[in-house]
């Protein structure tokens, strides 16, 4: 029986005045279950406390647990070309980096502030890429956060930017907007 239906059961089989003997099965993990009898020799009221505390208890069923969404093949390929950009970025490896950006963002954004962002003279950095966002048609937005070299001090906060990976061909994505 599903807990409802044992709820059903137990609250008609008190107000029929019978003395039910209630079984719960809770199972703490995978490996192990555990099964707990109510003897027919307490108060109903108290066998209706157990069971409902009890109930309280058991996990949810499978359906109801949170599940990733589906993502479309244009998704990973923007993700993809999103990850090897901040990679050469972490490497220093401005050739790969250059090669990942839109013709438009190229013809659009300066030499001097290109370096900036490719640039980490010498310093080993870190990054963390979001869940991205489809914008329109082969475009997705990436939350992402770079973290510095760490300093001496004891906390630091990454700077919090994002990503626009556009699809440039039929299987060729690019970086349209820098963080």
């Amino acid at each position: 029986m599903r807990p409802p239906d044992v709820a059903k059961c137990l609250l008609s089989e008190l107000a029929s005045g019978q003395n039910p003997c209630i079984s719960f099965a809770i199972p703490p993990t995978a490996l192990a279950v555990l099964i707990r009898i109510v003897p027919p020799r307490f108060p109903a009221l108290l066998r209706a406390i157990a069971f409902f505390v009890l109930l309280a208890f058991l996990p949810a069923p499978s359906s109801a647990r949170s599940k990733s969404p589906a993502v479309d093949p244009d998704y990973v390929y923007a993700l993809a070309t999103a990850n090897q950009f901040l990679h050469a970025w972490q490497v220093q490896d401005q050739e790969t980096a250059i090669l990942l950006l839109s013709d438009h963002l190229k013809q659009h954004t300066p030499d001097s502030a290109l370096g900036k962002h490719l640039n980490s003279r010498g310093k080993p950095q870190s990054f963390e890429i979001g869940r991205g966002k489809k914008l329109a048609a082969g475009r997705y937005q990436f939350p992402i956060a770079l973290f510095p070299t760490p300093a001496n001090a004891r906390w630091m906060r990454p700077q919090a930017t994002a990503l626009v990976v556009v699809k440039t061909g039929k299987s060729d994505w690019a970086i349209d907007k820098l963080p």
